[in-house]
């Protein structure tokens, strides 16, 4: 009688508790990787880069799916922007970063690319191994 009190008690803690772990997870796991970057153009990339791709997950259901985001590269790479692109945001237009978003549990679940100093912006779903 004993176990089985001990069992449901148990099962009830563990269904009651997944779904807090579910969100909380990647919060908890998944650092934003700004501090991976030294160089103060890099920093600056990766915070814009990061904070866009927050704003750009607008839709709802992005809101609930995607928990943690985390800035993976920041590359320099001169001349991939078009002339028309250059509004005053020349010192960073000429760097490309990329966010990957984390689903419940921590799970990859897609990856933002910006170019242009935030002009340009796509999205590639994760597609597992």
């Amino acid at each position: 009688m004993k176990t089985s009190v001990l069992a449901a008690a148990l099962s009830l803690l563990t269904l009651t508790s997944l779904p807090y772990l579910a969100v909380g997870a990647p919060d908890a796991l998944v650092a934003d990787g700004l501090d991976r970057f030294e160089a103060d153009q890099e920093f600056w990339v990766a915070g814009e880069a990061y904070e866009l791709s927050g704003s750009m997950l607008d839709h709802p259901f992005d809101r609930i799916w995607y928990r943690a985001r985390r800035v993976e590269a920041v590359e320099l790479a001169p001349g991939h922007c078009p002339d028309q692109a250059m509004d005053g945001r020349e010192p960073i237009q000429q760097y490309r970063a990329e966010v990957q978003l984390f689903g419940w549990f921590g799970v990859p679940s897609g990856t933002m690319y910006m170019e242009c100093g935030g002009m340009s912006a796509s999205f590639e779903p994760f597609e597992g191994a």
